[in-house]
């Protein structure tokens, strides 16, 4: 009450259904598309649609230099030195960091790097980690690169210098050159994948010797050859008896002035008696074949 007239209804813009007296069945109803007039209670626009879901963002890019690890500068008895390279600096993708003058080892397993000021400092990289690798040419004031792209690195890795990076590269800056040689030894050993081999454990120090291991291998070698010279020793006795056998039945038959001589020469004593008591010659006997 006390309200005023509300606003006129809305007027549905299609024909009634069903046609005048006597004609037929027409079409189905249709439905008006307006809203009706003054909805009843809890009437209304119902909720709006969601939008689409978003595509998931691509994960970030594996980071770098957190597959370095500290190691040692003497190489493992399963693996061989290929190339060594001195002033290469390392970058963290295209950041420098503070491995900045060191000496590159490439062998059949990993890349090694050692600081060429600190001799503590030595970090790996194993080679299976290799994605592709490729050059970068020098510029003006600018070294030549080799850049090599990685995979994630093992669960298990051994800590190292970064725990994590925005990089999935490397870059190696060869600053006293020698980047040529060491991208085709590089491209020979990722094409061989000798890591992949069992290999004969051979001590090979990393740019000095291992006087403990080589210790060891002397010592083997030692009792070797002393292993040989005894038989060598044990066989020259053994033919030295066959030869004194042979000589002492060759002496049983020579006549009897012939022993005393060769006894003669033996002692230097003329009176003394032969080689053999069988051969004794009675001096008191008269005979013809005694005198």
């Amino acid at each position: 009450a006390g309200s005023g007239p509300g606003p006129p209804p809305l007027q549905c813009p299609l024909p009634p259904a069903g046609g005048g007296a006597g004609s037929g069945p027409g079409p189905p109803p249709l439905q008006c598309p307006l809203p009706p007039a003054g909805g009843g209670a809890g009437s209304g626009p119902g909720p709006l649609p969601l939008p689409p879901p978003r595509s998931p963002l691509p994960p970030p890019p594996p980071p770098a230099m957190d597959r370095w690890a500290w190691a040692s500068r003497l190489l493992d008895m399963t693996e061989t030195l290929v190339i060594q390279q001195r002033g290469v600096r390392l970058y963290d993708g295209d950041d420098k960091t503070k491995f900045d003058s060191g000496s590159l080892l490439l062998t059949t397993h990993r890349l090694l790097w050692k600081d060429q000021k600190t001799s503590d400092c030595c970090i790996s990289l194993p080679l299976w980690q290799i994605v592709f690798f490729e050059e970068q040419a020098a510029g003006i004031g600018k070294s030549a690169k080799i850049i090599i792209h990685l995979q994630a690195a093992a669960p298990n890795k051994d800590p190292g210098p970064y725990q994590s990076s925005k990089y999935s590269f490397i870059k190696l800056s060869f600053r006293e050159h020698g980047q040529i040689e060491f991208y085709r030894r590089l491209a020979e050993e990722l094409s061989q994948k000798r890591w992949e081999r069992i290999s004969v454990p051979q001590p090979v120090p990393a740019g000095r010797s291992q006087p403990g291991r080589v210790k060891a291998v002397g010592i083997v070698g030692i009792e070797r050859k002393l292993e040989e010279k005894r038989k060598e020793t044990d066989k020259n006795i053994s033919e030295a008896f066959e030869d004194l056998s042979k000589l002492m039945k060759k002496v049983s038959f020579l006549p009897p002035h012939l022993l005393m001589l060769c006894e003669v020469s033996r002692t230097g004593v003329p009176n003394q008696p032969p080689l053999s008591s069988a051969f004794l010659v009675d001096t008191s006997c008269q005979c013809t074949h005694c005198s």
